[in-house]
């Protein structure tokens, strides 16, 4: 009897570790995932520890396993995307794919981000640019000061609580790739007023966020509706990669009644155009309920492909919606008040909403 209850004990967490391992490798195999249950089986098991309950072997079997799981993904690099020229006389010379470093320029990817893609040194990036006749400078836009202030300054009539960062989106969008440090010198002379409430705002003001970390994109995406325009009848849907911050959809519908099938509608559109997420975040609200479903049928139940909790603790997303609010949402918002005001918008008219849908619903998207 003395025994029972640490013989039972331990079977309990065998156990425990068995169907955890066995859940980590019943689906297609997920590395990443294995790792992070071996990780926590492990410290479950060391915080047990004085009491005995697992036999050496196994435990060193798990120690083992970890240690290989790490290792893999400390050695597990990029694929090298370089070609290797032989002559038979010296070292092969390693041959960089023109198209493929003037699309990686493009894109706005550093040197260093470029030579960590490709898997090879900065310095033969560098010389591989000099031999295609490539520079960095050379796809930067040549517009004067003059003209960036103008562009900066008509930007800003429209959308005045801007910063940088989606200042310098809004210029690449138009076709203009410019500097950070020539958009900080014209933002500064266009509005240094703004720059420095924003500057003020963002050093006494900030929000103290929890530190975030997921290993690779569609590692976790982060997916929400925002309902700040309801009463016109507008519902927006988006998703953010947890990694890149890339928003994966961004768009808006005018059937509220409708919202799950709207939900499913643009989601499995982004599937197709960036591929399927590894997990998903979303609130417990019904419009997602269809996503959920999705996402354990693909991806499998036990392992989190889709994860439910409070609204406010969708950093990511809520993030995002800040930045959507400031930019774009705010003017309808303001908009429509202001007709209702003037007597011109009666939310509470189905024709007068039909109206604001026909007139809206293809620009707000």
């Amino acid at each position: 009897m003395a025994n029972q209850q640490p013989e039972e004990f331990q079977r309990e967490v065998l156990q425990r570790l068995l169907n955890n391992i066995e859940r980590a490798v019943s689906h297609p195999l997920d590395l990443g995932h294995l790792l992070f249950t071996c990780t926590h089986e492990l410290a479950f098991i060391r915080s047990v520890s004085n009491q005995d309950s697992i036999p050496e072997d196994v435990y060193n079997a798990l120690i083992n396993l970890h240690e290989l799981l790490t290792q893999y993904k400390q050695q597990h690099g990029p694929a090298v995307e370089v070609e290797f020229l032989n002559n038979n006389v010296r070292r092969p010379k390693i041959m960089v794919n023109e198209e493929k470093l003037r699309e990686y320029l493009e894109t706005d990817l550093s040197i260093p981000s470029i030579s960590n893609l490709m898997g090879v040194s900065k310095r033969t990036i560098n010389r591989a640019l000099k031999r295609h006749g490539l520079t960095v400078k050379s796809t930067y836009s040549d517009i004067s000061n003059d003209q960036l202030d103008q562009l900066i300054f008509s930007i800003k009539k429209s959308n005045p609580t801007i910063g940088f960062r989606i200042m310098k989106g809004k210029l690449r969008a138009l076709g203009h790739r410019i500097t950070w440090t020539r958009i900080w010198k014209s933002m500064r002379r266009v509005d240094g007023a703004g720059v420095s409430g924003r500057l003020t705002r963002s050093t006494f003001g900030c929000v103290k966020r929890r530190v975030y970390s997921v290993p690779a994109p569609l590692s976790l995406v982060h997916l929400d509706t925002n309902h700040k325009l309801i009463r016109d009848g507008f519902v927006i849907f988006g998703a953010i990669d947890g990694f890149s911050r890339k928003i994966m959809y961004l768009g808006a519908a005018t059937n509220n009644k409708q919202q799950s099938f709207n939900s499913i509608r643009v989601f499995l559109r982004s599937v197709e155009d960036h591929g399927v997420p590894n997990r998903v975040r979303a609130d417990q609200g019904c419009e997602n309920v269809d996503i959920a479903r999705w996402m354990f049928a693909v991806r499998g139940c036990d392992r989190g492909s889709f994860m439910a909790g409070k609204s406010v603790h969708n950093q990511r997303i809520e993030r995002l919606w800040r930045d959507v609010w400031m930019s774009v949402t705010v003017i309808y918002y303001n908009m429509f008040h202001c007709l209702e005001e003037d007597g011109l918008l009666d939310p509470s008219d189905s024709r007068h909403l039909f109206a604001v849908h026909c007139v809206f619903a293809t620009t707000a998207s």
